[in-house]
């Protein structure tokens, strides 16, 4: 009978999920072994700056020797064999005249090699890494971080020219030339998906004839303070096929008013949107009733008030993904009509939902809910007693395929007391979520929270799949430490809180 690891195609597909120093030990078990495995080890090739800086490598990863940077002869005689390649060292780079003819991603990054060299260095510098697009006209991500560097007009007229089926274009934090503008326009126009962060360049708008940017399903612009916002509006509008869009940045967005820009027939494709401006409730209002349905709406800490939410109740059947934190509307009561109105809703980020409200409000139909990350108040002003967690623990409990229950509270900073929250105890109706057996976290934050053992094991008893604990598990510190040794003994995971910025 033939052992199933002496079938190559089947050594092969191991390969894939083994760590580079087991890879690297299999492949010294024969010759068969070594040919099977030797194109998985080269696949991926990071090239850090300094080579002999053990101390870069070794922050990588536990495994030093696994880790060791390849001689440039290594490189150049399996440089055909390498699918992603990461680059980091502009200035001396003798990699850059091996011949990659395989490469599927390109990761530029000189963030670290600026960082090494000092405040002494000049700061700028032309790149030329045109050599390797020309080379590799299948590639399908590039990614580029380079501050304080140049990527001059023959890079991306390589990239116009060579690189026509890009899935991904990625730029943060990186200067184009104006004489390179043109062609990185074009380029955007010909991915598939775009990201640009903190880009600086020409606007597109200044330019003779914009590109068919129909080919962009997803576009991202964050922080481009490089283009104003009306020109930003204006080029998203030309992504007509777009069926993602995100925008960030622009602190001066309130006196932006996107309804002056609008275009008929474009961006009726768009299900997911997210939004990170400054515009009015009115501007919000007009721009959700333009759009067709949406399957994803992330606006958190966006001015929500009262025409934005009558505008957002026209999305409510189709919503799957819903971020609201922090909007001033986005109370209690609109939570509770969240819950009560979505029936394909699989994620929800919202601030704090009070039990009086789910008790006055209509039965939930959300039972499509993967990922919770709303706090639940519970406290006696309210009218309600602590027994009254079993009504709430009914609740929760048809949310049967939840993934993740986030009850922490997002919008308020630590206090002594801790945040006043349900009690995950079994006499207070815990036991009504044993339906959760999809449950893989459990986060709790700072909340206020009495668990004894017996809560802990029932949770890792009808919870087979709870990875992760997160959070505080009882407000004395000695007993908190004797239930987090339990769950450890399951092999759950206990974190801390979570760090976050207050203002």
């Amino acid at each position: 009978m033939v052992h199933a690891l002496e079938v190559f195609e089947i050594r092969q597909h191991v390969g894939k999920y083994l760590p580079r120093r087991s890879l690297l030990a299999s492949l010294r078990v024969s010759r068969s072994w070594h040919d099977s495995l030797l194109a998985q080890l080269w696949s991926e090739v990071d090239l850090r700056p300094n080579p002999n800086d053990r101390k870069v490598v070794a922050k990588r990863s536990k495994a030093k020797r696994a880790l060791r940077l390849p001689s440039v002869e290594q490189v150049q005689e399996h440089a055909h064999l390498v699918r992603k390649l990461s680059i980091h060292d502009f200035l001396s780079l003798p990699y850059s005249i091996i011949d990659f003819t395989g490469l599927l991603e390109l990761d530029i990054d000189a963030e670290e090699e600026f960082t090494r060299l000092g405040q002494g260095h000049p700061a700028k510098h032309n790149i030329h890494m045109e050599r390797i697009i020309l080379n590799n006209p299948q590639l399908e991500v590039i990614r580029i971080r380079s501050p304080y560097c140049y990527l001059v007009e023959p890079f991306w007229k390589a990239c116009h020219d060579q690189a026509l089926d890009l899935e991904f274009l990625s730029i943060y934090d990186t200067f184009i030339p104006p004489e390179a503008a043109p062609w990185f326009w074009k380029t955007v126009a010909q991915c598939k998906a775009v990201e640009l962060n903190d880009v600086g360049t020409v606007d597109l708008w200044s330019m003779s004839s914009p590109p068919d940017f129909s080919k962009i399903q997803r576009i991202s612009f964050k922080s481009m303070d490089s283009i104003t916002p009306a020109d930003t509006w204006k080029t998203m509008a030309l992504c007509t096929n777009a069926t993602s869009i995100e925008w960030q940045g622009y602190p001066e967005m309130r006196k932006f008013n996107p309804t002056r820009f609008f275009i008929p027939g474009t961006m009726r494709n768009v299900r997911q949107l997210k939004l990170d401006i400054r515009i009015t409730d009115h501007s919000l209002s007009v721009l959700l009733d333009f759009m067709e349905p949406l399957t994803s709406l992330d606006i958190e800490e966006m001015q929500l008030e009262r025409s934005g939410c009558i505008s957002l109740r026209r999305h409510f059947p189709t919503l799957e993904h819903l971020n609201i934190r922090e909007c001033p509307y986005a109370n209690s009561p609109f939570i509770q009509e969240v819950l009560s109105s979505c029936p394909s809703l699989k994620s929800l980020m919202a601030d704090s939902l009070h039990a009086r409200d789910t008790f006055n409000g209509r039965p939930w139909v959300c039972i499509e809910l993967e990922k919770w990350h709303v706090s639940v108040d519970i406290r006696s002003r309210h009218g309600l007693k602590r027994n009254d967690h079993q009504a709430i623990f009914a609740r929760l409990g048809q949310l049967q395929k939840l993934k993740v229950l986030d009850l922490s509270l997002h919008t308020q900073p630590y206090y002594n007391e801790g945040e006043r929250s349900i009690e995950l105890k079994l006499p207070l109706g815990l036991s009504a979520l044993s339906g959760l057996e999809r449950l893989r976290e459990l986060r709790l934050g700072k909340t206020r929270q009495w668990l004894e053992t017996r809560d802990v094991l029932w949770m890792v008893n009808q919870w087979p799949l709870l990875k992760l604990v997160q959070g505080n598990l009882h407000n004395k510190s000695e007993i908190n430490g004797e239930l987090k040794a339990v769950l450890r003994q399951h092999k759950v995971e206990w974190a801390e809180e979570e760090r976050r910025k207050w203002w």
